[in-house]
């Protein structure tokens, strides 16, 4: 599928560890990947379920994919699972 920008999915998870200030040090557990075309989300695809944090409540966040050296082309997955 040719897209403008991939996203990846992901779940801010807090750690027992604590950063120099005495902050719990957040970990981020991602999810899947969203796919971003035409100026809007088009599509998600989680390959993990978000889990509630100790208040219920389920957070997710989109991060731009950063490209890896030796992507040729990270836009195009390779087939449309929406067409």
């Amino acid at each position: 599928m040719k897209v403008d920008k991939l996203f990846d999915v992901v779940q801010p998870k807090e750690t027992d560890k604590l950063d120099e200030s005495g902050k719990p040090v957040t970990r981020w557990q991602n999810l899947g990947i969203a796919f971003y075309k035409e100026g809007k989300i088009t599509g998600i695809k989680l390959e993990a379920l978000p889990v509630p944090d100790k208040n219920g409540e389920i957070w997710i966040r989109l991060f731009e994919k950063k490209e890896k050296p030796g992507m040729a082309n990270p836009g195009d997955s390779g087939g449309d699972p929406w067409s």
